[in-house]
C-alpha cells in the first residue's frame, strides 16, 4: 500500500524509538562497561525496535519516518545538553560535543530506518489485529512518552530557576507517568485496526516491568516495590484505557465507518 510521507508517523515513530531507547538502556545500566561502542549499540538497538514496531503497525510504507524520528530524538536529547545549563543531567548518556551528537544522530537514524524497513519486509500485508503486537506498541509509546514528558517537566523546572531535588521529582514522575499512560493509550488506539481499549491502555504494565528490571539490575528490587508496581500498573492501565476509549470515540469509530480496505485486491479497467 503506497502512501505519501506522514508527519503523524514521524511523531509515532519518535515516541516508539524513545521507548525502545529506554528499554535498550537497561543493558548499559546492568553492565559496568561504559564504552562508546556500547552507547552506539544502545542507540541503534532502541531506534531499530521503535522503527520495527512502527513499520509493522502502519497501514502503508513507513521507512523514512522512523529514520527521521531517530535523528530528531537525538537532536532533542543533545540539544538540551548544549542549550540548557545543567541539561546534561536530564538526558540518558550525558552530554557530549557536536561531533558525538552528529554521530549518535546518524546511528539512531540508521537504526530507525533499518527497523522500519525490516518491519515493512516482515509484515504480511495489512495491520495485524494481534493483541500482543498492539500491547507492545502501547508499551513503547508509554515508556517513550513518559520519559520525554519527565524530561520536559525537569527542563521547565530548571529554566524557572527551581531545583530537581526534594519534593519536585516525585510529583514530576507521577504527572509524567499519568499523562504518558493516557497519551499512549490514546495514540495506540488511534492507529489500532479495531477497538482494543484494555490492550492499548495496558502499556503502563510494560513501564512497570521496565522499572522492575532496572531495579533488579541495580540490586534494589524488594517485595514492597513489586506490590507498589502492581498497584500503580493497574491504576495507570485504567488511565490508559480511558485515553484509548476517548481515542476510539473521536478517531477510531469514524475510521471504521469508512474503511480503506487495504487488504482487498484491486482491479483496474483499461
Amino acid at each position: 500500500m503506497e502512501r505519501q510521507f506522514s508527519i503523524g508517523w514521524v511523531l509515532i515513530s519518535y515516541l516508539m524509538i524513545a521507548g525502545g531507547f529506554m528499554f535498550a538502556a537497561v543493558a548499559v545500566i546492568a553492565s559496568e562497561e561504559r564504552s562508546e561502542w556500547l552507547s552506539q549499540a544502545v542507540f541503534f538497538a532502541g531506534a531499530f525496535v521503535g522503527g520495527l514496531f512502527a513499520g509493522r503497525a502502519s497501514p502503508g510504507k513507513t521507512v523514512a519516518e522512523p529514520g527521521l524520528a531517530g535523528v530528531l530524538l537525538i537532536l532533542t536529547v543533545f540539544g538540551v545538553c548544549f542549550l540548557v545549563p545543567g541539561g546534561a543531567d536530564l538526558s540518558v548518556g550525558g552530554a557530549g560535543d557536536p561531533a558525538t551528537a552528529l554521530k549518535m544522530a546518524f546511528v539512531t537514524g540508521l537504526g530507525g530506518f533499518v527497523g522500519g524497513l525490516v518491519g515493512e519486509r516482515t509484515s504480511k500485508g495489512g495491520r495485524s489485529a494481534s493483541a500482543w503486537r498492539w500491547w507492545g506498541v502501547a508499551c513503547l509509546l508509554t515508556v517513550g512518552m513518559t520519559y520525554l514528558l519527565l524530561g520536559l517537566f525537569a527542563l521547565l523546572v530548571v529554566l524557572s530557576g527551581g531545583s530537581l531535588s526534594g519534593g519536585n521529582a516525585p510529583l514530576m514522575a507521577i504527572a509524567a507517568f499519568a499523562l504518558g499512560a493516557f497519551g499512549s493509550g490514546f495514540l495506540a488506539q488511534a492507529i489500532a485496526p479495531r477497538p482494543m481499549r484494555a490492550v492499548c491502555g495496558a502499556g503502563a504494565v510494560g513501564m512497570m516491568v521496565f522499572v522492575l528490571v532496572v531495579n533488579a539490575a541495580l540490586g534494589s528490587l524488594t517485595a514492597s516495590l513489586l506490590v507498589g508496581a502492581a498497584i500503580i500498573g493497574v491504576i495507570a492501565s485504567l488511565i490508559g484505557a480511558a485515553g484509548a476509549g476517548l481515542s476510539w470515540r473521536l478517531i477510531g469509530a469514524r475510521r471504521a465507518e469508512r474503511p480503506l480496505s487495504p487488504d482487498l485486491p484491486e482491479a483496474r479497467l483499461k
